[in-house]
């Protein structure tokens, strides 16, 4: 035991019992070896799942064994220093006990690495690696071994079984009936609007709050996102590429505190495991990107979550996830239907000329944002691209403020890129307008 020189040697009674702990320690660990010679890894993945499996199985014997040697410790400390006549209390016996913590503290950490390693690959395929803490009788060899052991003996990493993934449901949380159902603070409002789709979808978040000199701050957040295949069905070791964007909207007051009073952010995670994209904003501003995803293994019983998450903080904070999940199915595997380009609307262009509500109107796109003028009042706007809308704000003459010359607007491009339909409103906390924005292309670019 790397830690038996930590043992205070005491005499008597005190001395006996820690001897028979040492015992069962040396006893547990020589058991320990020879059931972790019982399983022969078939190829590198193996390996090291089974290095991982057998480093944490260590380390979490290391970690039991320091907490009842610190708790010894402890109790021949206050031994010492308690009692009729209070003795001498040794030094060496705080120095050490103080050396123990250090290292459990750095076998909670190396726990922590290994559950980490362990998630981004084997998560999919053997579940949690603390279910090693767990154990299981073998029916096949009436052998009792943990569930990790069990499961890398019976289940080959990289032999696929016949199976594939369907969709089966899809969730968000937390849902605009649980904020119903808590008290707010005063003067805040919350609001969710989720759209799924196995084609992509969108989190769109609003928050409302005021602050003790009754001063509004608001802002909200569209997240959008997509995917390389059609979502419906998913194979085992399929690569799929997720797209994700996050507008970031807030009013003048939220603004002009700086970027540091809020923040817009979004991601995307299969299972457990590790964010696979992931994108964070500012007040005013949009962000996009995307990344490379592994489908699971799964088998009979299984089933399968995709995280899609929208953050949104500023005097308070919301969190969305919408799940979306999915069942094994056995059978042959159907062909992934994979594409070069992410699906569902197709890429937003909206340069050019448009005869819009508000009578003609010209839009110059750079990139993800766009700027523009219409005729009414010598009116402008600017805003951010996200997937097929346009989010930004309006303003018109005179005074270009609002109030009541200026406000919000959002426009969603349609399938064929030929027109628009959109909301708007005064200001940043008002209602939408009943009358919509809506507009078709004069020219096509």
């Amino acid at each position: 035991n790397p830690y038996a020189k930590y043992r205070p040697l005491k005499a008597g009674k005190v001395m006996k019992e820690k001897y028979l702990v040492l015992m069962a320690i040396m006893i547990l660990a020589v058991a320990t070896a020879f059931a972790q010679g019982t399983f022969t890894p078939r190829d590198a993945d193996e390996e090291q799942a089974w290095r991982l499996h057998n480093e944490y199985v260590q380390s979490h014997k290391n970690e039991a064994d320091l907490r009842r040697l610190i708790a010894m410790k402890a109790s021949d400390i206050n031994t010492m220093a308690v009692g009729v006549i209070p003795l001498w209390i040794d030094p060496q016996d705080v120095k050490d006990k103080t050396k123990l913590r250090t290292h459990l503290q750095n076998e909670i950490s190396k726990q922590t690495a290994l559950k980490a390693a362990w998630e981004r690959k084997f998560y999919g395929r053997y579940g949690h690696l603390q279910d090693a803490d767990e154990t299981i009788v073998d029916p096949t060899t009436k052998r009792t071994m943990d569930k990790i052991e069990f499961r890398l003996i019976n289940f080959p990493f990289n032999v696929q079984a016949q199976g594939y993934w369907k969709y089966d449901s899809e969730s968000f949380r937390p849902t605009n009936e649980y904020y119903a159902s808590v008290k707010p603070l005063p003067g805040r409002v919350y609001e969710v609007r989720v759209a799924g789709g196995l084609q992509g979808g969108s989190i769109e978040q609003f928050f409302k709050t005021d602050n003790v000199d009754r001063v509004v701050h608001f802002t909200t957040s569209t997240l959008t996102f997509g995917a390389n295949t059609d979502l419906v069905t998913l194979v085992p070791l399929q690569k799929v590429v997720f797209q994700l964007s996050v507008a970031y909207r807030a009013n003048d007051v939220v603004r002009a505190n700086g970027p540091q009073w809020g923040y817009g952010s979004g991601s995307i995670a299969i299972g457990n495991g590790e964010n696979i994209v992931f994108v964070g904003t500012q007040p005013g501003a949009s962000a996009s990107g995307k990344g490379e995803g592994t489908i699971p293994s799964g088998g009979p019983g299984s089933t399968m979550v995709i995280h899609v998450n929208s953050g949104l903080s500023q005097l308070g904070a919301m969190h969305t996830t919408l799940d979306i999940g999915y069942v094994w199915v056995a059978g042959t595997p159907p062909k992934p239907k994979l594409g070069s380009a992410m699906k569902g609307p197709p890429a937003a262009n909206w340069n050019g000329e448009w005869q819009s509500t508000w009578g003609k109107m010209s839009i110059v796109q750079t990139g993800s944002s766009i700027t523009g003028t219409y005729e009414h009042d010598n009116g402008r706007i600017k805003g951010s691209i996200v997937g097929n809308k346009i989010v930004g704000t309006w303003s018109e003459g005179p005074t270009y403020l609002a109030p009541n010359d200026a406000g919000e607007f959002e426009f969603t491009l349609s399938a064929d890129g030929k027109s628009y339909s959109g909301r708007w409103r005064y200001g940043s906390i008002s209602a939408w307008q009943p009358k919509e924005w809506t507009g078709t292309r004069a020219n096509l670019p």
